[in-house]
């Protein structure tokens, strides 16, 4: 066996070795759901239903984080949705507009694509949506809205202790805490923040190799 043979099988050993410490401690890959039109539509344009992601999940997900939770209603499937507020936060959606306490979110400018496409459920024609980029504590990420608001009705909370309220990127069609309520902090251990392939593979360009915020 040649230097070089030996170098690079020693090397594939530790980058084995480093991956199975990473994948039992730090890391794991996970399929965003197929075939749950609701809950695709609600994570645009962020994320989409098949794609390969890496979820963080050594330290706590924190105000601003995008995570993966069992669904409070249903263990054997997954919500996901941003972190907007803890325990004992009022929280208050009114035509779009998303206040926690006394803090309201707003776009601080718009996405690079200031136009975004989508699908509703239950429908086949798709609707423009509008792009921007809003700070959710210390996190800049993308959201979704309409100058219409397809659900205008005013929604107002007080999150219970222990728990988490989360929120769809996607306001004009959301799957979030309006919809299954708050999510018990303990359980929403994984934080999305890399996606490695959409659902077409390597060689959809657009959406591999792609750091989430």
């Amino acid at each position: 066996m040649t230097a070089l043979t030996r170098f690079v099988a020693w090397s594939l050993v530790l980058c084995a070795g480093l991956y199975g410490i990473l994948r039992a401690t730090a890391i794991r890959v996970w399929q965003v759901p197929l075939g749950d039109a609701e809950l695709a539509v609600s994570l645009a344009p962020a994320l989409a239903a098949g794609d390969w992601v890496v979820l963080w999940r050594l330290t706590p997900p924190r105000v601003g984080s995008l995570v993966v939770c069992p669904d409070p209603d249903d263990a054997t499937n997954w919500v996901i949705g941003r972190v907007i507020a803890r325990g004992g936060d009022v929280v208050n959606v009114e035509r779009g507009l998303v206040t926690v306490n006394t803090h309201s979110y707003l776009g601080e400018h718009t996405c690079t694509d200031r136009k975004f496409t989508v699908v509703p459920p239950g429908k086949t024609e798709p609707v423009e949506l509008n792009c921007d980029i809003e700070r959710v504590a210390d996190v800049l990420h993308p959201r979704l809205f309409s100058s219409t608001p397809p659900n205008t009705r005013k929604f107002e909370t007080k999150v219970q202790r222990g728990h988490i309220f989360l929120l769809s990127d996607n306001r004009a069609f959301p799957f979030d805490s309006r919809q299954f309520g708050t999510v018990p902090e303990s359980s929403c251990g994984e934080t999305v923040f890399y996606r490695l392939v959409g659902e077409r593979g390597f060689f959809d360009v657009e959406r591999r190799l792609t750091y989430i915020r």
